[in-house]
């Protein structure tokens, strides 16, 4: 409930009420559209076999392209799309280190308020406790999905590093995406090199993405 009452209000901007649940009807269901065109080409035994494991990143790919044909054959344009939260709103030129800066300010000026942190702890345990539960159940079922061995025990701890040090640099905390590291092992990722390459373009798409959405 916490996940897709977040993803409602993240993708639309607007407080959870009937306002934005009538809002996301449109949304919900060119996801789902997607969603059901791909499990009907998985079954496809002749697109599986040309395209191999590159069907789903292939697809993916695909759908930015094929919403703006759909969008300009309806007679829309960008801003209509934006109007109806099918694209984020356009954002101001920030630095892409901004967090760190307002950290670096927030303590320079010894502006810390006592009644936002506290307004702010219940969100914060809930992400920590969500944290601290997603790694015991999504590594085992990654683990059993792509057929590799695991070890919990060094999981959780480079979790732990991971989160510190976003912490530290006011960063959100790490959280395993189990669709996307099945996909990512499925279609032959893998290796220190890979992972590297991963990191930079993630990296980069946190710092950037917003001004090319």
């Amino acid at each position: 409930i916490f996940l897709v009452r977040t993803c409602f209000e993240v993708s639309t901007g607007l407080p959870f009420g009937p306002e934005l649940l009538g809002s996301v009807w449109p949304l919900w269901g060119l996801s789902v559209a997607y969603e059901v065109g791909l499990r009907m080409l998985l079954r496809c035994d002749g697109v599986t076999r040309r395209t191999g494991p590159l069907l789903a990143p292939i697809y993916f790919l695909g759908i930015v392209p094929t919403f703006y044909l759909l969008l300009f054959m309806r007679g829309g344009n960008v801003h209509d799309a934006r109007s109806n939260y099918f694209l984020f709103p356009n954002t101001p030129d920030v630095s892409p280190f901004l967090p760190v800066e307002v950290m670096a300010q927030t303590v320079r000026r010894g502006s810390f308020s006592w009644r936002a942190f506290v307004k702010a702890l219940p969100t914060t345990a809930m992400l920590a406790i969500f944290a601290l539960m997603h790694v015991p159940i999504n590594i085992p079922a990654l683990a059993a999905t792509v057929h590799v061995d695991y070890d919990l025990n060094h999981e959780l701890k480079l979790h732990g590093v991971s989160n510190l040090a976003s912490g530290l640099v006011g960063g959100l905390p790490n959280y395993l995406g189990y669709c996307n590291s099945v996909m990512y092992a499925r279609c032959g990722g893998g290796g220190r090199a890979a992972g590297a390459a991963l990191i930079v373009v993630e990296a980069l798409s946190v710092a950037y993405g917003m001004r090319v959405v």
